[in-house]
């Protein structure tokens, strides 16, 4: 138990020195030095700072996926009522973690092909989540008829800019409940305006 605890404070220590300096001038020392532990005892735990950057974004990764719920008919919950909740608990997690959430936004893409795969591994799974979710939608009646994986882009295009804008820029103004208001908003009714030519 001790060992887990120890291993913890690690990630936690190396998650505020990440987020605050960027991967490549976080050093094993500065890790070391925020941990309040010895050189050798970091590398019981870890073999290189890449290692625990790894884990702290796999770990960051899942407990998002876990946040997204499956949207089911006939439940005590509308669907809308439904997409709110998976809304508010992804944006909830994301602000609650901000440290976390600054590395996967700003400092995981390009670091190297085998993160840039899980980055990309893991934003597929989310683009298939939601178009599956828009298409469930469109057959209901609850959606307009449009290109489900187009759709599911564009939503978490401006689901992540939302999120950079209020993680790794500390736009301020860009409050909890503007992002899930704004969000739902757009999504269930769209930007009112003249038809599209075409």
């Amino acid at each position: 138990m001790k060992s887990q605890k120890r291993r913890n404070e690690i990630l936690a220590a190396a998650t505020e020195c990440f987020a605050k300096r960027g991967y490549h001038a976080t050093q094993v020392s500065d890790i070391i030095e925020a941990a309040g532990i010895a050189r050798g005892t970091f590398y019981l735990y870890f073999e290189s700072k890449e290692v625990v950057f790894r884990e702290i974004l796999d770990a960051f990764l899942v407990h998002i996926g876990e946040q997204i719920k499956t949207i089911k008919l006939g439940g005590a919950l509308s669907p809308a009522d439904q997409m709110r909740a998976n809304v508010e608990r992804v944006v909830d997690t994301i602000i609650d973690n901000p440290a976390p959430a600054k590395i996967v936004f700003n400092e995981a893409v390009g670091l190297n092909p085998e993160i840039d795969e899980k980055l990309r591994e893991f934003y597929d799974r989310l683009i298939e989540r939601t178009a599956i979710s828009l298409s469930k939608g469109m057959k209901l009646g609850l959606v307009r008829k449009t290109d489900p994986r187009i759709g599911a882009c564009i939503i978490l295009g401006a689901f992540r800019e939302l999120m950079v804008q209020r993680t790794v820029f500390g736009n301020s103004k860009i409050s909890r409940k503007a992002i899930v208001e704004g969000l739902l908003d757009v999504l269930l009714r769209g930007f009112a305006g003249m038809p599209v030519a075409g």
